[in-house]
Order: structure tokens, then sequence, then C-alpha cells
């Protein structure tokens, strides 16, 4: 039987307690030692803790315990819409804009293209934070549990693609790692 959808679970406006697990595609052991190909891949458990140091600086989500497995991620997080509710829309849409940013630089990092983020422009936060409707929507965003793992997950496993050179399509697709 198919799990619950954490969504129909928590109320967006009450604060929440719950424990969340992240699982890696097919069980790989992508934050861990590989011991059937021999590779160690430990230091991604760094970019897991920096990553979530981030995310907790800019949305209301607290992270109150977690393990880092080889192959899954353990979370105890409480969401804090409460706090959400307590910012104006321009400190809602910085706070967005930094978390996704629009667009990145590009520098060249130990002989590899990288993307760097660039901070929001006062333009756009007022642009942002003038429309009422996407403001509302983002305000939940920022207080949702699923969004805060979403978001984790997906920069982890672009952070390991890029590592691999599968984001730059050297390997195969099927290779990619997902969550």
């Amino acid at each position: 039987m198919p799990r619950v959808n954490r969504s129909s679970l928590i109320n967006p406006d009450d604060i929440t307690i719950v424990h969340a697990v992240a699982k890696t595609s097919r069980n790989l052991f992508l934050l861990g030692e590989e011991f059937s190909t021999n590779t160690d891949h430990s230091h991604r458990k760094d970019w897991v803790f920096s990553i979530m140091e981030f995310q907790c600086s800019l949305m209301a989500v607290d992270v109150l315990d977690f393990a880092v497995m080889s192959n899954h991620i353990h979370f105890v997080l409480r969401s804090r819409p409460d706090v959400v509710k307590q910012w104006d829309n321009e400190e809602v849409a910085r706070r967005w804009l930094t978390l996704c940013p629009r667009s990145k630089k590009r520098r060249l990092v130990d002989g590899k293209m990288v993307y760097v983020p660039c901070p929001p422009k006062p333009a756009r936060i007022a642009a942002l934070a003038a429309d009422v409707e996407q403001i509302k929507k983002i305000r939940q965003q920022l207080s949702s549990i699923s969004w805060w793992i979403r978001l984790l997950c997906q920069k982890v496993a672009q952070k390991a693609n890029f590592e691999d050179d599968l984001s730059r399509g050297i390997s195969s697709k099927a290779d990619s790692i997902r969550w």
C-alpha cells in the first residue's frame, strides 16, 4: 500500500513536527562508501549539512535532529508558519529569490565551469513583493517541510551529478542521480 502524501497530513497553517526520510534512487550509496565499486562519497555528507544550514537561514523550517546514512537521510523537522506570517512581502520575496535564484554567473573552479547564484536585485524583489497571490503561495512554501526536503535533495543531486560529470551529458541519463 502506498504511503499517504505528506501534504494531506500536514496543515500548512499549523506548527508541525514530523519525522521524514529522503532515500536515494535505487538505494544507491551516494552519501557514503559503495563497497561494490570501492568508491567513497562520504564527503557529500558535508554538502547535506551546509545546504541544510543555508536553507534553515532562509526558510521557516527548524531541523530538530537528523542522521545522514549512506543511502538515505532521516530528519525530525518543525514547520514554522507563524514565523513566516511575521515577515513583510519584501522579506518573503528576498528570502525566496535567494533560496531559488533566477540567475547565475559562470566561474572556473579547479578547471571546471561552475555556476554561482547571483544575489537578487532590488527591482526583482519589489516586483515579486507586489504580486500578492504569488507571495501568498511562497509564504506557504517557505514553511513547508515538503519544499524544504525537495530543495535539499535537488541541490545535493545536482552537485553529485556535476561531480560525476553527469550533468554535462558525459554519462547516460539513466545513470544520473535522483532522489
